[in-house]
């Protein structure tokens, strides 16, 4: 074992009641952390926000005055019957920026799966996941909405592993690459 490397550092993190014991972190906390600690690059994917400026504020800052890249998967749900998947994405996009992103200066890239806009689609693009200069991943449930930060119970693993990192972070990359997903510029 000592001829691989190091070990993976594993975290639980939590969201919701906890017993007297718990030892997890809380979702909210860790994420914020991971922001403020990014010095390079950010990938977010599948999370809900419905007010993310003070979740975000860190990784703005780090955007601004680092150059940390932040790419963001968003799950779209699907357009109206007869609507226009491309305008609806864009729509959806600007609507969360304008909850979420209260800055001008610096934007993320924002991706979507296609096949989730289409007015017949059954599709999510569900996977939840942080990574963070492709040394730490998050990887959990809970959405940053109300309901996802106070009334439910969601779990998550926070990974501190380079090599896991990495794979995580190509797996969206090659979503990128193989046009599997669009950017939507607002």
């Amino acid at each position: 074992e000592r001829t691989h490397g190091p070990r993976a550092s594993l975290d639980l993190v939590w969201t919701g009641p906890e017993a007297a014991a718990s030892t997890a972190r809380d979702t909210w906390v860790v994420m914020r952390e991971m922001f403020e600690k990014a010095q390079q690059r950010v990938l977010i994917a599948g999370f809900a926000f419905d007010s993310g400026g003070e979740l975000f504020e860190p990784l703005h800052k780090n955007m601004a005055e680092l150059g940390v890249r932040l790419q963001m998967f968003l799950n779209i749900p699907r357009a109206d019957q007869g609507g226009d998947p491309a305008k609806h994405a864009r729509s959806f996009v600007q609507d969360l920026l304008i909850r979420n992103w209260p800055w001008q200066d610096k934007l993320p890239e924002l991706y979507y799966d296609p096949r989730t806009v289409e007015p017949n689609s059954f599709e999510s693009l569900h996977a939840k996941c942080v990574v963070v200069d492709e040394r730490l991943t998050l990887i959990g449930s809970a959405n940053f909405t109300d309901r996802g930060q106070s009334r439910n119970i969601e779990i998550g693993v926070l990974i501190e592993d380079a090599s896991f990192a990495r794979q995580v972070a190509l797996q969206w990359q090659g979503l990128i690459n193989q046009k599997l997903v669009q950017r939507v510029v607002p």
